[in-house]
C-alpha cells in the first residue's frame, strides 16, 4: 500500500473524468453557440411564454465586449499559455509545497 488505496485512486481519476464530461455537456453549448452563433442580430426576448403572447418585434444589436469584460479573459488566457509552456516552475513551487506540508 501507499497513501492512497488503490481502489480510491480509482474512484477519485473516475470523479475527475466525470466532472470533465460533465464540464463539456454544461459548457459546450455555450461555447458552440458565442464562437459559431454568427447572429448580429436577433429578437429581444418576452418573459411571457405561453401560446397567446406574441414575441417582440423590436431588434437588439449585439456589440463587442468592453475592456473590463476581456481584460480579465486575456490575463487569464495568457497566464494559462505562459505557466503550460513554463511548467517547470509552477511544478518546482507545488513541489516545495508538498515537501513542507507533507515532510516528504
Amino acid at each position: 500500500g501507499g497513501i492512497i488505496q488503490p481502489w480510491a485512486a480509482y474512484t477519485i481519476v473516475g470523479a475527475i473524468v466525470l466532472s470533465g464530461l460533465l464540464n463539456v455537456v454544461y459548457y459546450g453549448p455555450i461555447l458552440i453557440n458565442g464562437w459559431f452563433g454568427g447572429k448580429e442580430e436577433r429578437p429581444a426576448h418576452a418573459h411571457g411564454h405561453d401560446e397567446h403572447h406574441e414575441p417582440a418585434k423590436e431588434k437588439v444589436k449585439l456589440t463587442e465586449p468592453s475592456w473590463v469584460m476581456v481584460s480579465p479573459m486575456m490575463a487569464l488566457a495568457i497566464s494559462t499559455l505562459v505557466l503550460g509552456i513554463y511548467i517547470k516552475y509552477p511544478l518546482k513551487l507545488v513541489a516545495s509545497v508538498v515537501k513542507i506540508y507533507f515532510k516528504v
